[in-house]
């Protein structure tokens, strides 16, 4: 059986031998990039202990509260600091979209005018538009006709995604983006930026093994400096940061910026909130001081926390999992995706579900999105469709994804967060 078992191996090996590829690098970029230390500190111990980080330093400039040198035009919007920290989740993104969409609808057509947004993956997607209050691009951002429209599968087996390198690629999602990303936005980005906004994503460099979160107001406000011969490099720049924050190792391929390999920032962090508390914290502090309103934050988690079972026994013939048996076989390729997801829902556990500190609003996907109903049929109902088509979804479910903008909306009607902002 041993040497069985060797012989599979070498085969492996030499089926995936010469697999490596081409780096294709973005140069010309210089992404403003602020690290982030992990492990962050224990909630409620933000600003206790070591000076804060520069990014640390940026939130809590962004969240201060106004000063006898702030121009009055300026002082209305800092009176009531508001940040919202949005979670990676992929196709889960459709929940937050739906429900920040509803926040807008519930607040008279307009959401607050955030002083700061972070966003991880999907988050990082979400963030771009709803930071200067366009929630209703963040939906049709999840209103597809097929996955087809935001990933571009190239191979659907483990050796085939090592060989291609992924799964797919997302040159549909950076279209996409681009026809986004229009002017008239990164100019709305860029002016937030001279008001002392800021919006940032989170990435990881694969070599350096760390995450950083991106300035993206400061990106956009170079672009709107720029000669218009060098604005659509930068327009790219800031594409390919969004991608890159996007990009789950396996799904899809590193992005490469000036020489940086980065991938999903929830490699590190489900969502940048203890990073980000610190640095409210300092703002709290002064808002204290100087008797004026304290920041308001909210976090929005695309997904559960949970992670799902998995039948310990071999299924029946229906495909149903029998409540006793003979153990499920296992095999290498198996283990080593599962192991991912358990790891991967630790980070999110560590991140994302510690108590939420004072002057926190905190929501995510609870079990029962499953059975929420949206035109006559439950989300896991419009699942098990999406699932039927041939070739089924890797990653984005077109039905499902409605079903949850539907839920999101519903939990948002629910929570009023128009009412605490």
């Amino acid at each position: 059986m041993m040497a069985k078992t060797g012989l599979l191996l070498s085969v492996a090996a030499l089926t995936l031998a010469g697999c490596a590829h081409k780096p294709i690098d973005v140069t010309g970029c210089d992404l403003p990039l602020s690290a982030l230390s992990t492990p962050p500190p224990p909630p409620g111990l933000e600003a206790v202990g070591a000076p804060p980080s520069a990014y640390e330093a940026a939130i809590a400039a962004a969240l201060a509260p106004p000063t006898t040198e702030t121009p009055q035009s300026n002082r209305a919007a800092l009176l009531r600091p508001v940040s919202l920290f949005l979670s990676g989740g992929s196709q889960n993104g459709a929940f937050g979209a739906g429900f920040i969409d509803q926040w807008r609808t519930g607040g008279g057509g307009s959401l607050p005018e955030f002083r700061v947004v972070s966003g991880i993956s999907t988050g990082a997607l979400i963030g771009t538009t709803v930071f200067t209050g366009h929630s209703d691009r963040a939906v049709a951002g999840y209103t597809i006709d097929s996955e087809a429209d935001l990933v571009d599968v190239k191979a659907r087996g483990l050796i085939g995604r090592v060989r291609e390198g992924a799964a797919g690629t997302l040159d549909p999602l950076r279209r996409r983006l681009g026809g986004t990303l229009d002017d008239t936005l990164l100019g709305e980005i860029a002016a937030a930026d001279a008001a002392g906004r800021k919006f940032f994503v989170g990435v990881v460099d694969v070599r350096d093994g760390e995450a950083y979160a991106v300035d993206m107001t400061a990106l956009a406000s170079r672009w709107a400096a720029a000669d218009p011969a060098a604005r659509p490099r930068l327009k790219q720049c800031y594409i390919e940061a969004l991608i890159a924050s996007s990009s789950v190792p396996l799904a899809a391929p590193p992005v490469y910026i000036d020489g940086r390999m980065l991938v999903d920032g929830g490699m590190r962090f489900g969502v940048f909130r203890a990073a980000e508390a610190s640095g409210a914290a300092l703002a709290r502090s002064l808002a204290a001081d100087q008797r004026s309103p304290a920041p308001a934050s909210f976090v929005i988690v695309n997904g559960t926390l949970a992670i799902e079972k998995q039948c310990p026994f071999a299924a029946n013939k229906d495909g149903s999992c029998p409540a006793a048996g003979v153990p499920k076989d296992w095999d290498l390729v198996d283990l080593g995706l599962r192991s991912v997801d358990i790891l991967t829902n630790q980070v999110y556990r560590f991140s994302a579900g510690a108590a939420a500190p004072a002057g926190t609003s905190f929501v995510r996907i609870e079990p029962d999105a499953r059975a929420h109903v949206f035109n006559g049929r439950s989300c896991a109902d419009w699942r098990a469709l999406d699932k039927a088509d041939k070739p089924p979804p890797v990653q984005f479910h077109k039905r499902e994804m409605l079903c949850l903008i539907d839920y999101g909306r519903a939990r948002s009607r629910a929570a009023k967060w128009w009412e605490r902002d």
